[in-house]
C-alpha cells in the first residue's frame, strides 16, 4: 500500500514539473524594434537638418544615402509651406525651389519617409532686407498722347496709405508716384493692364516708367517733413485688372515693393472742351530787345548724336511778368548751338537727319508746360494767354558782346503765327 502511494506522488510531482522544463527550454524571441532586426533597420542619411536661406530664394539641394535598402521602396518627401515647391528626388539628391521672402524671418519643416523611418529638415529663411508697402488709396490723372503732343499716353498716379493734403501732410503716411507711359489708352480712364519698365533715362516712352517722376517718401511722425525719401535704380511695374504691383531696387541697393489692389480709374485731364492747346486769338508778333536768358545744358538727354538745350527768356526777370519764351533745342553737338532749328516730327528718334538740330514742339507733362512754348506771366504764374510752339524755324544767333538773339518764324496748334526777334542775355 504504501508503495502505492510513494508512486503515485513521485508522478505527481513530474507532471508538475514538465511546464518548468518547458519554459526553460522556450527560445527568446527577437523583437520587432530590438536585437539583431534593429541593427537591420533603414536609415536616412543627409547631408545636412538645417537649411538656412537669404530672402532672396531660389534653388536648393541636400545630398543623402539610405542604408539598408528595402527593394521597391523609394524616398518621399512632403512640406506643408507653399513657398517651398518643385520638390525633386533622384538616387543621390533632394531638390527644392524656395520663393522670395517678401516678409518677416519663416520657418518650416520638410518630412522625409523611408519605409516606416522618417527625418526632418528645417529650413529656415531670412526676412525681407527692403520696404514692403501695402498702399490703400490711387488717385492720378490721365493726359492723351494728343495733348501730349508724344507718341504715347500718360497716366501721372501715386499709390499711399493717405489722402495727399499738401498743406497739411499726415504723419507717418507714405507716398509712392509713378510716371508711366502707356501705347494705348482705355475709354473709362483706367491704367492700362502691362508690364512697365523703370526708364533712369527718362525717355516718355510707351510701357516705360519715367524715372524723372517716379519715386516716393515718408512724411515724418510730426507731419512737418520728410522722414524718408524713396528714388530708384531699376525696376518695373506690373498692372493686372484689379491690382498693381511695383517692384523696385532703391539707389541703396535694397529693395521696394508696393502693392495695391482697388480700382485703377484716374481722372481725365486732356483738354475736352478745346480742341487746341493755344489759347490765342491771333498772331503774336515779338520784338523783345532786353531779356533774361537762361540756358541750361542736359547733354545727350535724347539721343548719343544730339546736345539738349533748354532755354528760357524772360521779359520782366525781377516781377516775372511779361512775355515768356522756353524752348527745348537738340543741337547738332560738333558745334556750337548757334543753329537754324525746324520742329520735331518724329519723337521715334530713328533718323538722325529728322531729328539733329530740331525744336521739340510744346507740349504738357503732367499738367506742366514742356517742350517749347510761348506765353505771358503775371506774377510768377502764367496767365491765359500761352501757346505750344509746334511748327515752322527758330534760328538762334550768338552776338559779339555776348548776348544771343532768337529769330522765330513759328505757328502754334491753332495755326497762329508766333515771329519775331528776342534778344537776351545772362545777368
Amino acid at each position: 500500500m504504501r508503495t502505492t502511494t510513494h508512486i503515485i506522488r513521485i508522478f505527481l510531482y513530474l507532471l508538475l514539473a514538465v511546464p518548468f522544463i518547458f519554459v526553460g527550454c522556450e527560445r527568446t524571441p527577437q523583437t520587432e524594434n530590438g536585437g539583431k532586426e534593429e541593427e537591420n533597420l533603414p536609415k536616412i542619411n543627409l547631408s545636412t537638418q538645417q537649411v538656412r536661406l537669404s530672402a532672396e530664394g531660389g534653388e536648393f539641394n541636400i545630398t543623402y544615402t539610405i542604408e539598408n535598402e528595402r527593394e521597391n521602396m523609394e524616398l518621399s518627401a512632403t512640406c506643408e509651406a507653399i513657398w517651398i515647391r518643385d520638390i525633386n528626388i533622384t538616387k543621390e539628391n533632394i531638390t527644392f525651389t524656395v520663393d522670395d521672402n517678401e516678409y518677416d524671418h519663416r520657418q518650416t519643416i520638410l518630412k522625409l519617409s523611408y519605409d516606416t523611418i522618417t527625418e526632418e529638415v528645417v529650413i529656415e529663411q531670412e526676412a525681407f532686407d527692403g520696404i514692403n508697402f501695402r498702399a490703400t488709396i490711387l488717385s492720378g490723372e490721365y493726359y492723351s498722347a494728343e495733348s501730349l503732343y508724344w507718341s504715347a499716353h500718360n497716366y501721372y498716379f501715386t499709390l499711399s496709405d493717405a489722402v495727399i493734403d499738401r498743406n497739411n501732410p499726415v504723419p507717418n503716411s507714405t507716398y509712392f508716384y509713378f510716371d508711366l507711359y502707356s501705347e494705348s489708352a482705355t475709354e473709362d480712364f483706367t491704367i492700362p493692364q502691362g508690364r512697365y519698365t523703370y526708364d533712369p533715362e527718362s525717355q516718355w516712352l510707351a510701357g516705360t516708367l519715367n524715372g524723372g517722376k517716379t519715386y516716393g517718401f515718408r512724411i515724418n511722425s510730426l507731419g512737418t517733413d520728410y522722414a524718408e525719401k524713396y528714388f530708384f535704380t531699376e525696376g518695373e511695374v506690373v498692372v493686372s485688372e484689379n491690382s498693381i504691383e511695383a517692384r523696385f531696387l532703391r539707389d541703396d541697393g535694397k529693395r521696394v515693393i508696393i502693392s495695391y489692389e482697388g480700382e485703377l480709374t484716374v481722372t481725365n485731364r486732356s483738354p475736352v472742351d478745346e480742341e487746341y492747346l493755344s489759347t490765342l486769338s491771333g498772331d503774336v508778333e515779338l520784338n523783345c530787345t532786353d531779356m533774361l536768358l537762361s540756358a541750361n545744358y542736359y547733354g545727350s538727354y535724347y539721343t548719343s548724336d544730339t546736345d539738349n538745350w533748354t532755354i528760357r527768356l524772360y521779359e520782366d526777370p525781377n516781377m516775372l511778368n511779361g512775355i515768356f519764351i522756353q524752348l527745348e533745342l537738340l543741337a547738332d553737338p560738333s558745334g556750337d548751338w548757334n543753329l537754324n532749328y525746324h520742329a520735331l516730327e518724329d519723337n521715334s528718334f530713328t533718323n538722325p537727319e529728322q531729328y539733329i538740330n530740331t525744336f521739340i514742339k510744346g507740349y504738357l507733362n503732367s499738367g506742366q508746360i514742356a517742350g517749347s512754348w510761348y506765353a505771358v506771366l503775371e506774377g510768377g504764374a502764367i496767365n491765359y494767354n500761352m501757346a505750344p510752339i509746334t511748327g515752322g524755324t527758330i534760328d538762334v544767333i550768338f552776338n559779339t558782346d555776348g548776348s544771343k538773339s532768337f529769330i522765330l518764324d513759328c505757328t502754334d496748334d491753332a495755326g497762329n503765327k508766333i515771329s519775331g526777334i528776342l534778344n537776351g542775355s545772362a545777368k
